[in-house]
């Protein structure tokens, strides 16, 4: 088993290694009143109407459940891609061929 030193240790440096997903030495990331809304919307889905603020009926979670997952989604996406061009800018400043796009 593993002692909470050695998982400090290796989690630290995974900051260094993977890079890009924390909020050290002031990088331009997502605020965390973003990212603490979408993690609130997380347990939203994975507790429904333990979270929310009225009550859902049973009739209404397919509904209320694909909505919210939408909008989790979308603005994971829309914060994720911010991140990664915050990221990237200074390393990659010409214009490189993608290999995800086609044409």
């Amino acid at each position: 088993m593993e002692t909470v030193t050695q998982l400090t240790n290796q989690l630290v440096a995974s900051y260094a290694r993977v890079g890009g997903i924390n909020h050290l030495d002031g990088k331009n990331l997502p605020s965390k009143r973003a990212i603490a809304a979408i993690t609130q919307d997380l347990l939203r889905l994975l507790f429904p109407g333990y979270f929310d603020e009225k009550l859902i009926h049973s009739s209404e979670i397919k509904v209320v459940t694909a909505e919210l997952l939408d909008s989790v989604l979308a603005r994971w996406r829309m914060k994720s891609a911010r991140a990664w061009n915050t990221i990237r800018r200074p390393i990659c400043r010409r214009r490189t061929r993608r290999p995800w796009r086609t044409a």
